[in-house]
């Protein structure tokens, strides 16, 4: 779910990066389509201006007083723009809103341009000589019928138009014209005088002049490395394009800051789901744990439950053949009740220790041999040293009824009449997992046949049951039985 929001929010990013590009691209083409309506007013009115001068030139000559007669004449220019009059060498004659000193201009590619049978032009960016500042100006020839006799000329520095070209664009905007033979006609903001020096490339000047209007996303500026979208449009009835660049870092703040509030609210949104996910899957993994340790439960419940009914059956067998074996005893009850109390105590065990498929071998001998001893003698003690292995269920039965018969053979024989002694267990494991039990008493020998009586033949049988033998030495030192039988893996 969290990479879907974000691939779903990234999805969107994009979407809006484009869309953002896409409007600030628009947005620099509405700007330069004023820009160049703007450029166009000023070129009218700079040539009715040009041409009333031209009309009056002759008056104001007679007159001697150019600044009375053409005073409503500069009102209509921008505040800035300074008007000269120069004569057919390209001296000047006359400045209109501006004082200096005597300029020529017979050098300037646009004078020379005029006094070679154009009407008006309009320059490149210069650093006219009249007010020394970067401006483009705009020239109309004098004529007297066919003869060139000067030329008059509109000088705009940059400043004029700095509030209004730069005002639409924001922070980091520029704004420029380029002139159809490859040059720069202004620029702002401006930017060292190097820059005008060298025509400009003649790929970059093909973009402009390849439809009336466009828009593009260009790289960084060589001239002050900000990057921008660039809006142009063709200056109507002029060898200009109008262009202005917006830019792109102004372009994305509103972007960026939907980003960074997007983010900053779907992290901790993400961060909550993803522990809520954890979470989710933990509880997942307990709740299938759970199961899995019910289910094993139940199975092992029913195996249990069989097994009870198993152990009951044979447990009854049991009893039943210690009757019959006994019955012809001069005191069978005596006889069995010993033998009993040994299966109660193995019962006693499994279930106080609630270990009911598999056994710990120290504690389950030490209970089933401590019990019989307590009930049988007060004076006989009983000494263990059992290694720490696993009885598995199937052997727990046997083993524990072959311990009690020889416990009871040992309290019977070795020691009657309350007799003190020791009876010693031992357990003991190969590397190939076949037990050695030891169980020795140190009580009196057997009868002169050993290994005939009824306790002999119950051993024997429950040492069949482990699948191992039985096998008793009795001497003045008393009763040593030892029994073999293999020990699974636990």
């Amino acid at each position: 779910m969290i990479v879907v929001t974000f691939g779903l929010a990234l999805t969107q990013f994009i979407s809006d990066y484009r869309s953002v590009t896409s409007e600030g691209e628009d947005r620099a083409r509405a700007y330069a389509l004023s820009m160049a309506t703007d450029v166009r007013w000023y070129l009218d009115v700079a040539r009715q201006v040009l041409k009333r001068v031209e009309r009056q030139s002759s008056e104001l000559q007679a007159a001697g007083n150019t600044g009375v007669v053409l005073g409503d004449v500069i009102d209509d220019l921008p505040d800035g723009v300074a008007i000269v009059l120069y004569d057919a060498s390209g001296v000047s004659q006359q400045f209109l809103a501006v004082d200096a000193d005597v300029v020529d201009i017979s050098d300037r590619s646009y004078f020379q341009e005029l006094k070679g049978g154009a009407d008006w032009v309009v320059s490149h960016l210069i650093a006219d000589r009249v007010t020394g500042q970067m401006t483009f100006a705009v020239g109309q020839a004098l004529r007297r019928g066919d003869q060139f006799v000067g030329a008059a000329v509109a000088y705009a520095p940059m400043q004029v138009f700095n509030k209004t070209w730069l005002s639409v664009g924001g922070k980091d905007s520029n704004a420029y014209l380029v002139h159809e033979d490859g040059w720069l006609s202004a620029r702002l903001p401006e930017v060292p005088t190097a820059v005008y020096d060298t025509p400009l490339p003649e790929d970059f000047v093909a973009i402009y002049f390849s439809a009336e209007t466009g828009a593009y996303s260009a790289g960084k500026s060589p001239i002050d490395g900000v990057q921008r979208a660039i809006g142009f449009a063709r200056v109507d009835g002029a060898p200009l394009v109008a262009a202005i660049g917006i830019s792109t870092d102004d372009m994305l703040n509103s972007y960026w800051a939907k980003v960074l509030f997007t983010l900053a609210v779907l992290l901790p949104i993400s961060g909550l789901l993803g522990y809520a996910a954890l979470r989710n899957s933990r509880l997942i993994r307990r709740h299938e744990q759970v199961s899995a340790d019910l289910a094993t439960s139940l199975q092992r419940n029913e195996i249990l439950f069989l097994e009870i009914h198993h152990r009951v059956k044979n447990n009854l067998q049991s009893v039943l053949s210690l009757v019959r074996l006994h019955a012809k005893s001069a005191d069978p009850v005596a006889e069995i009740q010993p033998r009993i109390q040994g299966m109660v105590a193995v019962h006693e065990h499994i279930y106080r220790t609630d270990s009911y498929v598999d056994v710990s071998a120290p504690d389950y001998i030490n209970s089933i041999a401590q019990q019989i001893v307590d009930a049988s003698s007060e004076n006989v003690t009983l000494q263990t040293n059992i290694a720490a292995v696993t009885i598995p269920n199937r052997s727990v039965m046997p083993l524990g009824q072959l311990i009690t018969e020889a416990v009871i053979n040992a309290l019977k024989y070795g020691f009657p009449d309350g007799r003190p002694g020791a009876i010693t267990i031992l357990l003991t494991l190969d590397d190939d997992r076949n037990a050695l039990l030891v169980i020795h008493d140190n009580g009196n020998p057997l009868p002169p046949t050993p290994g005939t009586g009824m306790g002999s033949r119950l051993m024997k049988a429950f040492a069949a049951q482990l699948n191992g033998t039985v096998d008793m030495v009795s001497s003045d030192d008393g009763v040593t039985v030892e029994v073999r039988f293999p020990l699974p893996e636990e």
